[in-house]
């Protein structure tokens, strides 16, 4: 089965996608601790991960709270048992180690859930930036502090206004640029029928 890839950009840098026909296996945070290089016998194919970046896009601009494309990650079953509970955290809440190991029925597992945490392939869809320790601190996340903080602030909100007020921004200068378009070529008519009118007279 062929392995495809590309890299699509985001607010949190440059994200490289890989996946089959059974699903998206990975999807890397570039600007991370852990960049990943594309293997030798992947194909590079941007088209197949439309519906990912379509959706990842709307995630980022927070217009989208849940993604709806299939998956397959990497990892051990009881590992996709793990992430399958942190996939049912809700947007903007967290959860704990703790809570995590209670959900999937091994209360003692703390450093598994750990593990799986940080060996997490598909990050931001299968959000282990919401699982916290029990003191609330943040710990260690696959694809960097930074990105962490990122995806939290915009969960909470804190981005919300930011977003909408560069979307009336743009929609601002866009609209602008089209009256100076229709105004320019509006004075280009008028000169072009004068330029007639003298003629005709001349």
């Amino acid at each position: 089965m062929t392995t495809h890839y590309c890299y699509t950009e985001s607010p949190l840098g440059r994200i490289l996608l890989v996946g089959d026909f059974q699903g998206l296996s990975r999807l890397n945070i570039q600007e991370g601790p852990a960049p990943l290089l594309p293997e030798t016998h992947w194909r590079k194919d941007g088209a197949f991960f439309m519906t990912a970046i379509i959706q990842l896009n709307e995630y980022f601009a927070g217009d989208r709270q849940l993604f709806n494309f299939r998956l397959n990650p990497e990892g051990s079953e009881f590992q996709r048992q793990i992430l399958s509970s942190v996939a049912r955290i809700p947007y903007g809440e967290t959860a704990s180690y703790s809570d995590i190991a209670r959900a999937v029925g091994k209360p003692k597992a703390v450093r598994s859930i750990a593990s799986a945490m940080k060996n997490n392939t598909l990050p931001i869809i299968l959000p282990c930036h919401r699982v916290v320790s029990r003191s609330g601190k943040q710990s260690e996340y696959n694809g960097g502090l930074k990105a962490r903080e990122w995806l939290m602030n915009l969960e909470s909100g804190q981005y919300r206004a930011a977003l909408e007020a560069q979307r009336l921004l743009e929609t601002a200068r866009n609209d602008t640029d089209q009256a100076l378009n229709q105004n320019a070529s509006a004075t280009k008519a008028t000169k072009a029928k004068r330029g007639r009118a003298k003629a005709a007279t001349a």
